[in-house]
């Protein structure tokens, strides 16, 4: 398999991922966890606030680091990390850095992995 064809799978895993958990996670929040509205909301503020600031760390990262796949990886493993951290989360403010935290790394992968495919 050719590059092109790993990073378009790689890149559709990333996007299947990230659509499998924010598609229940306000039900999540909701139910397990019991949080109210303006919470949920609270949380989910972190999709925005991640993708302006992931951009400018990524565009710092990548110009310092030269080897643009130990960078993706890194990123992807982070990601994951951050993933699990934020299943063990119970509070609201700890469960927003958490996501903020993982969002953050996809973010800066989804930007970064751009370089790639385009």
């Amino acid at each position: 398999m050719n590059i092109v064809h790993r990073l378009k799978l790689v890149s559709f895993l990333q996007f299947f991922i990230w659509g499998s958990w924010l598609v229940t996670f306000a039900s999540y929040l909701f139910d397990k966890l019991h949080f109210k509205g303006t919470d949920v909301g609270l949380i989910f503020s972190a999709l925005g606030l991640a993708s302006l600031i992931a951009p400018v760390i990524m565009g710092f990262i990548a110009d310092k680091i030269n080897n643009r796949k130990l960078v993706f990886i890194t990123l992807h493993i982070l990601s994951a990390f951050a993933l699990v951290l934020m299943s063990q989360m119970t509070t609201v403010t700890t469960l927003f850095f958490a996501t903020l935290l993982h969002l953050l790394f996809f973010y800066a992968k989804h930007f970064y992995g751009k370089q790639y495919y385009f």
